[in-house]
């Protein structure tokens, strides 16, 4: 993460704008911004990419705001793909912030970054042991950890959720060791106006419903990877979860790779979400009066 406030002169530089008209949207409370000791106005990071991505204003310079523009893939010739999975194979947690910063900055939305190349550098490194098993299990765990480790540095730049936003809650089914997808279903869900509880990998059902009951949620995700639970166990485990939380009014999300394979096993009025955009896409279905990701108007 980059230093955590920013002058008035270089964000005026990073948007390509007067020190006037950038002071002038501090005062009309556009911009939250703090005065130093010695009088100088300064503004949060993420206040900056939070006004950046809620008015949809063009980025000009990356460096005054303190990010690396070596680590921006449309400045070099290899594809975001190739450039997020160098990041992660390298365990090179700045330059893989970097590159996700840089993306939301320019006006991407979460749903776009983690289905494409996020996903495209996972699977790739998901294959690595196919070739050396040996050092492929250590390329994998380095790898998530630093995946963890960036994903951990967008939650504060997204928008504050309202107080009664509708909450959810999820993780990844109980014996699944993987905790990216949850990590990032929380973060798209958050961004799309939800209050969220991730309990990550190794997350037993019961644990789930009993949330879901206390908070009253909105929707519950579950990630099954795993193929350790047999497939009659798991049905029985996906239909009593989905039965229950239909009695509460709460929806059940699922995903992860072992229920795309194996389709039979969701229970009736489940939905299984393909990716982050379709994920995104049914949250706000569920409650249409949530903000909608931003987009950046063109040039």
């Amino acid at each position: 993460m980059p230093s955590a406030d920013i002058g008035i002169p270089d964000l005026a530089i990073a948007l390509a704008v007067s020190d006037t008209e950038l002071a002038s949207w501090c005062d009309r409370g556009q911009l939250l911004w703090t005065i130093t000791r010695a009088g100088q106005r300064r503004v949060r990071f993420a206040e900056a990419v939070r006004f950046i991505r809620r008015e949809h204003l063009l980025v000009a310079d990356v460096a005054a705001m303190g990010l690396d523009p070596a680590h921006d893939p449309a400045i070099g010739r290899r594809t975001e793909t190739a450039a997020v999975y160098e990041a992660m194979v390298a365990v090179d947690e700045r330059a893989l912030s970097d590159i996700l910063l840089i993306w939301l900055l320019h006006g991407r939305s979460l749903a776009e970054i983690f289905d494409g190349p996020v996903r495209g550098a996972l699977e790739q490194i998901g294959c690595f042991w196919e070739s050396e098993p040996i050092r492929g299990v250590g390329v994998e765990h380095r790898a998530s950890d630093v995946c963890m480790r960036a994903l951990a540095t967008i939650e504060p730049i997204l928008e504050p959720v309202a107080a009664d936003a509708p909450p959810c809650c999820g993780g990844s089914l109980e014996g699944d060791q993987h905790g990216i997808a949850s990590a990032m279903v929380a973060l798209v869900l958050a961004d799309a106006g939800y209050r969220v509880i991730n309990f990550g990998p190794n997350t037993p059902i019961e644990v789930l419903l009993a949330t879901a009951g206390e908070q009253h949620a909105k929707g519950v995700w579950l990630s099954v990877t795993s193929r350790t639970t047999p497939d009659t166990v798991l049905g029985d485990q996906l239909n009593v979860l989905s039965r229950s939380l239909r009695a509460i009014g709460a929806s059940l999300f699922l995903g992860g790779q072992r229920l795309y394979e194996q389709p039979q096993l969701i229970p009736d009025q489940s939905a299984l979400l393909p990716s982050m955009a379709a994920l995104h896409g049914h949250a706000l279905e569920l409650m249409p009066g949530l903000r909608v990701g931003r987009r950046r108007r063109s040039a």
